[in-house]
């Protein structure tokens, strides 16, 4: 009788550690008590999902970059949409939008979303990505933006 309690207490706490473990490791994706929301916006060179940083980016003229949103708290349908806008570039008008930048993804899960873009032909300058969740009655519910520069040198 006793062995048989001993293995009962021992499946209570293998169960009870994996649960919480499970808890813990989708944390990351999952805010408890928290609505839809861009938890991160990251900036990376090429398509090397090592070089991302939240600080922004520093490009040199026709290099690739990409941004990574990830999201949290998906129950429902929502758009993600990501544009380029000119920040500080000579000749443009501020917060206008880079032609051909605009990609919109619909999205149903929490987890990492990419947008790859080319800088070819693009001006030296500050640039700004900007990404936006929307839900269903097209009502932004989040919005978040991160930086690029192209620059000739570091």
């Amino acid at each position: 009788m006793k062995a048989r309690g001993n293995t009962l207490l021992i499946a209570t706490l293998c169960t009870t550690v994996l649960a919480v473990l499970a808890f813990f490791g989708i944390r990351q994706y999952t805010d408890v008590f928290g609505a839809a929301k861009i938890a991160e916006l990251k900036i990376g060179k090429g398509h090397d999902i090592n070089s991302l940083n939240s600080e922004g980016a520093l490009l040199f003229p026709n290099e690739d970059f990409h941004a990574e949103a990830r999201l949290t708290n998906i129950a429902d349908s929502y758009q993600l949409k990501a544009r380029v806008l000119f920040d500080r570039v000579d000749g443009q008008q501020s917060r206008a939008l880079v032609p051909g930048t605009e990609k919109t993804y619909e999205v149903r899960d929490a987890g990492r979303w990419f947008f790859y873009y080319s800088t070819t032909g693009w001006p030296i300058g500050v640039y700004k990505v900007d990404v936006n969740l929307i839900d269903r009655s097209n009502q932004q519910k989040d919005r978040q933006a991160a930086y690029l520069r192209i620059t000739l040198t570091d």
